[in-house]
């Protein structure tokens, strides 16, 4: 049947001069091999989909049908057309979904930046772009570093090659590579706009606030998205206000900036009144965020009524919006009310969706908070999450130091004294940690050496006493003896101060002054019969003058008022060798793993909570650091996937096939290094990894057929479906 007489006479001379037209024709030709090229390309650049076939060979079915109705030229170039525009979407699809991935990772509040599909890009740089788009950034690179020619000097091949780098977390890297555009290139507004908007971010993670600030300034001078970049520029300063403690650079800017701290506040308030009046898309939600950075910055400036007021207001308008809550927080910290502060920081932590500067300081808070409330692992999870945002917040390292401090994990405390000392040298620090020193393994040179340090900034009886135990023990090391007057002349300014009777016990022990020393012990047990210190300084006492018997009562008490000292385990199971009691002994010994478990578990616990954040090197530390106390299978399989997450497979596959060997029914371990071999063989010409993978799901699904991921991956095979599981706790 012909279907143009369902046309109208008006529209049939038309469609016959179309048909009888012969460029037409060879236009429609020419259009058809456009099509088929081009979609041969499509059809590789997804890796052969066989949905791509069968949508051709529908689309052939289509064609026949109409050609047996309509006159095939016409057909034909209808479906020219059609297809034409097909490709144009396909490829617009596929640069929006790169895109996104980049606009995802920047955040919202970098804007859009124009999108341009890329027809005429090498098959590499477009492979690229999907590994880029599918998140597999180190795939891009190896793509980019096999592109050659023209595409290597456009300003998209350098701004992909900083995408991947981003993805990475290498920001220096990816400035290098946005550095190289010819500035030539950056007069294109679009190329200058994905460039800035970029660096400013890569900035903002490398912590150079002020270089941040230089690339909001460029884009406003340009009068590019302004409704945007006065309120970024106003948050850059805000944040500015919040790190200028701990970042010279950032004090010094402000300084040179403004007079003085209020000046530098009036010049956030202008960015972000000027914001507000150009918030005519963000509506009530846009000038909530506003509004909460003004009443940020009344904090800073101490007006706390105004304060509370802007951000009640910004509550009312955007309740999700965590800057509030985390001021909300400060404001009631500062009036001591500490509930209603952790409710606060809470609440911003749990709205801030990118784990960003807002859950830094949210984190420091409750840091604080909860070291004043005696919760120390509360308090060492919150300063490491605050840590992982921003590591230059020298108080985090302090607080998770004396944490660790308190709960006798002298290894972990000294590690965080020391990070804390090499941001900001304090007497306090210095004490911390000399007394970590001491009473890990007795290292009185590096204790000695800090209490000089801490005497150079900070001199008082407290710190002159603490450096006259340090020397004592060195003496003994030396065999150097003082005679008992010279040492009571030598002690005499601090005989009459109670608390200093332990210390006292300690160097006129260590100079074989026994009798005296025994007498300063007593006394301070006198003074405060739960100190276990002094019970235990006792019981070493009584060891050295061969009375177990006495020191083994000394060091029960000294345990059951802090169980979690395991050198107290140590020395009591000695006492026991001592008298040739295994049983005793053995019984001591089992506790003391118990407590080393513990010890393991803390720092699990703090991995995993980190880890969930996405701060994956971060959790790769605390849980290196457990496996230093205990073996522990779920340890191994915890920091396998925060190397997997990091792209180490290899270390990722030694970590799992470690805990396989210490555990061999561990069903988690086989699953998740079916995984990791089934990712690394993906490139891979030899299938022997992918062989491994399948085995390794079996096994994992014969250990626990209950666990669906196993089965998922062991039917599907699809390195899509890879999802790392963390052995955690399950909560009821």
């Amino acid at each position: 049947m012909d279907f143009s007489i369902f046309l109208s006479n008006s529209q049939q001379p038309l469609i016959e001069s179309i048909i009888g037209n012969t460029l037409l024709a060879a236009l429609i030709a020419v259009l058809g091999l456009f099509d088929g090229v081009f979609g041969f390309i499509e059809f590789l650049d997804h890796g052969g989909s066989v949905k791509l076939l069968l949508k051709a060979a529908a689309l052939t079915a289509v064609i026949i049908a109409l050609c047996i109705c309509v006159k095939p030229m016409l057909v034909l170039l209808l479906v020219g057309i059609a297809v034409f525009l097909m490709i144009l979407r396909s490829v617009r699809k596929r640069e929006r979904k790169k895109d996104q991935r980049i606009i995802d990772l920047i955040g919202a509040e970098g804007g859009d930046f124009p999108s341009t599909p890329e027809l005429t890009a090498s098959w590499e740089y477009k492979q690229a772009g999907e590994c880029i788009a599918e998140g597999r950034p180190r795939d891009a690179i190896a793509y980019l570093r096999q592109c050659r020619g023209k595409i290597t000097g456009q300003p998209r091949f350098f701004i992909s090659y900083a995408d991947a780098l981003m993805m990475l977390g290498n920001f220096s890297g990816a400035l290098a590579k946005l550095n190289a555009i010819p500035s030539t290139r950056l007069k294109q507004k679009d190329v200058f706009t994905r460039v800035m908007v970029r660096k400013a971010y890569c900035y903002h993670d490398l912590h150079e606030y002020t270089k941040e600030l230089e690339c909001c300034d460029a884009l406003l001078a340009k009068n590019i998205q302004p409704e945007t970049f006065y309120f970024r520029r106003g948050q850059v300063k805000l944040r500015m206000l919040e790190v200028a403690p701990y970042l010279k650079p950032v004090e010094q800017a402000i300084a040179d900036a403004s007079s003085s701290q209020q000046s530098f506040i009036e010049g956030i308030f202008n960015d972000l009144d000027k914001a507000l009046q150009y918030n005519k898309q963000g509506g009530e939600y846009h000038e909530g965020e506003i509004l909460s950075c003004k009443g940020a910055c009344h904090i800073h400036a101490k007006a706390y009524q105004e304060s509370w007021t802007l951000l009640m207001e910004a509550k009312s308008k955007n309740e999700f919006y965590p800057n509030t809550y985390v001021y909300l927080g400060i404001y009631q910290y500062d009036k001591r009310n500490l509930t209603q502060a952790i409710g606060e920081l809470r609440k911003a932590i749990s709205y801030d969706q990118k784990f960003s500067e807002s859950s830094d300081v949210a984190c420091y808070y409750l840091a604080k908070i909860y070291y004043e409330m005696d919760k120390y692992d509360n308090a060492i999870r919150y300063a490491a999450q605050s840590l992982s945002i921003f590591a230059y917040r020298s108080e985090c390292f302090n607080i998770q130091g004396s944490c660790y401090q308190k709960k006798l994990m002298y290894t972990e405390a000294i590690e965080c004294y020391t990070k804390a000392i090499e941001l900001e040298p304090k007497a306090q620090y210095y004490v911390s940690r000399a007394r970590c020193y001491y009473c890990r393994n007795g290292a009185s040179a590096k204790a000695y050496c800090d209490m000089r340090e801490a005497i150079k900034l900070k001199d008082n009886n407290d710190y002159r006493l603490t450096a006259l135990v340090y020397r004592a023990d060195m003496d003994k090391e030396k065999d150097i003896q003082k005679d008992i007057t010279e040492l009571n002349e030598l002690l005499a300014p601090f005989q009459d101060d109670p608390n200093n009777f332990i210390d006292l016990g300690i160097i006129y022990s260590k100079y074989q002054y026994f009798e005296e020393s025994q007498r300063c012990y007593r006394k301070a047990i006198e003074q405060d019969p739960e100190s276990n210190i002094a019970h235990y300084d006792l019981a070493l006492l009584l060891r050295e003058l061969e009375l177990n018997s006495e020191a083994i009562e000394e060091l029960k008490i000294a345990i059951e008022l802090e169980p979690m000292d395991v050198k107290y385990y140590r020395v009591l199971a000695n006492c026991y060798q001592d008298m040739n009691d295994p049983v005793n002994e053995a019984l001591v010994l089992s506790r003391l793993s118990k407590v080393y478990q513990a010890h393991c578990r803390i720092n699990k616990s703090n991995g995993d909570a980190v880890y969930q954040l996405g701060k994956y090197s971060a959790a790769a530390e605390y849980y290196r650091a457990a496996l230093e106390y205990y073996s522990s299978p779920a340890v191994l399989n915890n920091l396998a996937c925060a190397y997997y997450a990091q792209e180490l497979y290899d270390d990722a596959v030694k970590s799992l096939e470690e805990a396989i060997r210490l555990d061999g029914q561990y069903f988690l371990a086989y699953f998740n290094l079916g995984n990791c071999r089934l990712r690394m063989g993906e490139n891979r010409v030899e299938e022997s990894l992918k062989k491994m993978a399948k085995k390794n799901f079996e096994t994992a699904v014969s250990l626990n057929a209950e666990l669906e991921q196993a089965s998922l991956m062991l039917n599907s095979m699809d390195t899509e479906n890879i999802e790392m599981l963390l052995d955690v706790p399950k909560h009821k």
